[in-house]
């Protein structure tokens, strides 16, 4: 789920829009990178949704900021080789974090 604007400030971003992951599938290269879905169900705006897991804040130095940033990510990611390095920043328990995997790109 996109969070941005009030949302993003909810959820106490320090910018304008993050990713909220709320699923991760295991032994995905997400789940192998350390990605944390949610565990707590919440409902906001009569929608149920998984909170208490990572929000991305970026993939690779594209900030989620940029309203443009989901098809610059797509971009960046199909453009990489199997093997190159991808690295998220991710807001966990209110601390800024960078996950990294060099195995995220699959063929």
């Amino acid at each position: 789920m996109y969070l941005k604007d009030e949302m993003a400030e909810v959820f106490n971003l320090p910018q304008n829009g993050g990713l909220l992951v709320q699923r991760v599938v295991i032994n995905s290269p997400a789940f192998d990178m350390g990605l944390k879905g949610g565990y707590i169900i919440a409902t906001i705006n009569e929608e149920d949704i998984l909170i208490g897991g990572d929000i991305i804040l970026d993939v690779n130095n594209i900030s989620f900021a940029d309203e443009l940033a989901a098809s610059k990510i797509r971009k960046n990611l199909i453009d990489l080789n199997v093997g190159d390095l991808v690295t998220f920043k991710v807001l966990r328990a209110g601390k800024i974090i960078e996950l990294k995997s060099d195995k995220f790109i699959t063929q």
